[in-house]
């Protein structure tokens, strides 16, 4: 169970550099169809110096990961109270700060940290 809890945690990780890839995709795929027109050509243009924003961006986004990551390996960051995981960013919710869990998905104060 555990190693399944911690599996989803990176794909949590992962998630924006997923979803930046997949918008880089998307944008250059539009961009390949809109070059064939004559009318579409400057904007097929603009759209794959837009995919190539997507990419660096996908870039920095596996960056974050892989640092997180290594500094939870480490012991260097904030774990979850519960199942030890790596919190996320810290958020304001009705009963004050919080910080969810990306392994178990919990939500734990912000205050327990201070």
């Amino acid at each position: 169970m555990r190693d399944v809890r911690y599996g989803w945690m990176v794909v949590r990780l992962c998630l924006p550099a997923i979803g930046f890839a997949c918008g880089a995709l998307i944008v250059e795929l539009v961009a390949q169809n809109f070059s064939g027109h004559a009318m579409l050509a400057e904007l097929a243009a603009g759209l794959t110096l837009i995919g190539a924003v997507l990419l660096l961006a996908t870039a920095g986004a596996v960056m974050v990961a892989v640092i997180r990551y290594w500094r939870w390996e480490r012991g260097d960051s904030i774990d979850c109270v519960r199942c030890g995981g790596l919190l996320g960013i810290e958020r304001s919710g009705r009963w004050g700060p919080y910080r969810k869990c990306l392994a178990c998905g919990r939500n734990e104060s912000a205050k327990t940290y201070i």
